[in-house]
């Protein structure tokens, strides 16, 4: 990408910068300043001298990547073409080159014009493919990195990888010497797997599908870094998780078994997540950590689905700056049965190629293996009769439905579950309601129970990330007498908590099984118990209906309706004959057309039909909760009023995580929301809760208490 900033040699680009630094107009039309069409033109004239016809398409990806290197990819048939407006302004500047810079003579432009407005044009009705999707995404990768780290830093910055291979093991010696029969089950689970990876080593893809609280973190990490020590080939991690939540409980442990070199090996990922990069003993500027984080640059990522996926499957230059970071990868996918299913074509499809394309190893895990791939796609790692006996060695509680489906009320279900907590004192009961509303309401009832002596906590997502922390460690404490937890779904995948009974509103079967998970945990005490009820509200409606739909809540419905009660280790025919029904009878249309998308290039179309999550539409809203609120927010008044906008965001970056902790998202369908939003004071996208007002709609123990909408989810 020799000739990326080529357009920049006219005397119109000099004259503007010149005028920028004296701050001064500029004398020249914008168009005429503008360098990325005229820099891609003739690179793509120098690309096609050296290649001719026999490799059009790598001049056409020459071009694209040049063109949009500081912008976003389009489709590609688009970015191919150029207007004769186009054409009147890149002559213009073609003479305008200030010449004595090149060491080269330069061509008649008709030649550029001839190689551009034929050759390239002509290529949009060629046949692409994955191969040339992958190529195009690492070449965008390389040189937006590239001119961005120029900016950033006046050398490359090299992070070694110097993760000791043996890390795993020596923290298991440390840390696991009680020797019961769990320790030994998951001890030999551990050792089996191990072998059967590296005697497989040559297959790409594999599965590792073991009961919750198997070990499966460590069990990974252990084969990531059995993978760097028998390929040279392989330089990093790759730890992606789909909610942040579990992602800052990963990388705790990664943190640990790292010890003091975690600094300069492990890169944290999420929006969320402190912008901290030590570099020579020195956190370096805030901006500047930003960057190495956003691209991977450390051998040892832990991240998100939503920025594991969005980096294979968009057209953002902010995103895809990273993709080449991907290449030669380890990628360990954790709890991969949050995918939605309508993607799983996708999801294998995707990730096949990416294997072969771009030299990666891939380890999916979960407890419950949806059918992404066919038996010959992936090699498990734990063979079906050790899946078995696994499974079954994990009889840590039984699933039993109340009132057979058909639907309880509120006060019914308040009913049933006073009386089982009264009459068990001595065990943590948890309830997952699949709206905000229906938790907050079955909380206060509880509450309001003279009776329940237990404590009492609540988490949702409208409670703010600063107190869900708080929450979440009271609850770990072990010093603490019967504990009841009331919250949502967003409890379920893979955060370390520990309840001997567990009741769960209707949802998907593999929900109410990552639910099951939280129950019993560590086998520790008498078996527990899982509970599954539907909720009905005032309606008649039931709450599952706001949040699931179709197909999954179907073949739920038809598993529980034939057995009234379930044991753990008679789950696994029952989920993998679950998943099969649901590959067999689900849709593969938006997996096909996304494939469509990827195969043409089309950028833009992938951007508008991959969504990851179906968000509904929300806003922003900072609540000044306490006196760290208020400070934080008066550091926050203060960058936004700096008029230069770098200098506003380098800013913003050094609180951003600490400003984040006080951040919550609100729906904006209803006019309910709509009359709140315009009720407060706004800087920038956020609606900002002023103290006097966050001690009424604040509350400690639910977080934000005003009504927005109908179901309150």
């Amino acid at each position: 990408m020799y000739y990326h900033d080529f357009g920049k040699s006219t005397e119109y680009f000099q004259k503007y910068l010149q005028s920028s630094a004296e701050k001064q107009q500029c004398p020249y039309e914008k168009r005429l300043t503008h360098h990325s069409l005229l820099s891609a033109c003739f690179a793509a004239y120098k690309a096609y001298e050296q290649f001719k016809d026999k490799a059009i398409r790598l001049t056409c990806l020459v071009f694209s990547c040049i063109l949009k290197h500081h912008g976003d990819l389009y489709n590609l048939s688009d970015m191919l073409v150029i207007s004769n407006r186009d054409w009147d302004t890149l002559e213009k500047q073609w003479d305008n080159i200030i010449s004595d810079d090149f060491n080269e003579e330069l061509p008649d432009f008709s030649k550029i014009k001839s190689v551009v407005d034929d050759k390239l044009y002509e290529a949009r009705d060629y046949y692409w493919n994955v191969d040339w999707y992958y190529a195009n995404n690492l070449m965008f990768s390389i040189l937006t990195y590239a001119d961005k780290n120029d900016v950033i830093f006046e050398k490359p910055i090299n992070f070694k990888n110097d993760i000791d291979t043996n890390l795993v093991y020596i923290y298991k010696k440390k840390n696991f010497t009680v020797a019961n029969n769990i320790n030994k089950i998951r001890e030999e689970a551990y050792s089996r797997i191990e072998n059967t990876f590296l005697s497989n080593f040559n297959n790409s893809i594999f599965s590792l599908n073991l009961p919750t609280g198997f070990g499966k973190t460590l069990i990974a990490i252990n084969l990531a870094l059995k993978t760097i020590e028998n390929d040279s080939s392989i330089q990093r991690v790759i730890y992606a998780l789909p909610f942040t939540s579990i992602v800052d409980q990963t990388a705790d442990t990664v943190n640990k078994l790292c010890g003091r070199n975690a600094e300069s090996i492990v890169n944290i990922h999420h929006h969320l997540a402190k912008l901290e990069v030590k570099i020579s003993e020195d956190y370096i500027d805030a901006d500047k950590a930003q960057f190495i984080i956003e691209n991977w640059d450390k051998p040892f990522i832990v991240t998100t689905f939503w920025q594991m996926f969005y980096t294979l499957l968009s057209n953002e230059n902010s995103i895809l700056r990273k993709f080449h970071n991907i290449a030669n990868s380890v990628i360990l996918l954790d709890e991969i049965q949050t995918l939605p299913y309508k993607y799983w074509g996708l999801v294998n499809y995707i990730l096949k190629n990416l294997v072969e394309i771009l030299n990666c190893k891939i380890i999916v895990m979960t407890a419950t293996m949806p059918a992404i791939f066919k038996d010959n796609e992936i090699l498990d790692l734990v063979d079906q009769s050790s899946r078995i006996r696994f499974f079954k060695a994990f009889n840590r509680y039984h699933i039993e439905k109340i009132n057979n489906i058909e639907g309880v009320s509120i006060d019914n279900l308040i009913e049933i579950t006073m009386k089982h907590i009264l009459e068990n004192s001595d065990k943590n009961f948890m309830f997952i309601f699949n709206t905000i509303k229906s938790g907050t309401n079955f909380f206060n009832k509880l509450k309001e129970l003279q009776n329940i002596n237990g404590n009492l906590f609540f988490l949702s997502s409208r409670v703010l990330p600063v107190d869900r922390s708080k929450v979440i460690e009271q609850i770990k404490n072990q010093n603490l007498s019967q504990k009841i937890l009331v919250t949502t779904q967003l409890i379920e995948a893979g955060v370390d908590i520990d309840f001997d009974v567990v009741y769960r509103d209707f949802a998907p079967f593999d929900n109410i099984i990552q639910a099951a998970g939280r129950c019993n945990r560590n086998n520790e005490k008498s078996k527990g118990e899982v509970y599954v009820f539907r909720l009905k509200n005032k309606s008649n409606k039931f709450d599952c209906e706001y949040i699931y739909r179709g197909l999954t809540l179907d073949r739920t419905m038809s598993i529980l309706k034939k057995t009234q009660i379930f044991d753990e280790s008679n789950l696994i025919d029952i989920i993998d004959k679950y998943y099969s029904e649901i590959k067999n009878n689900s849709s593969t249309n938006e997996s096909n057309a996304l494939i469509n998308n990827v195969e043409k290039l089309e950028y833009e179309d992938i951007k508008k039909n991959f969504s990851l999550i179906d968000e509904k539409p929300s806003f922003s809203v900072f609540i000044e909760k306490d006196e760290d609120a208020s400070r934080i927010l008066n550091q926050f008044k203060e960058i936004y009023e700096i008029n230069n906008i770098f200098e506003r965001k380098k800013r913003f970056l050094e609180i951003k995580s600490q400003f984040y902790q006080y951040v919550i998202s609100l729906p904006k369908l209803s006019s309910d929301a709509n009359n709140f939003r315009e009720s407060f004071d706004e800087i920038g996208p956020f609606k900002i809760v002023k103290k006097d007002d966050a001690e009424m709609l604040y509350k400690e123990d639910i977080g934000f208490s005003a009504r927005l909408d109908d179901n309150f989810f």
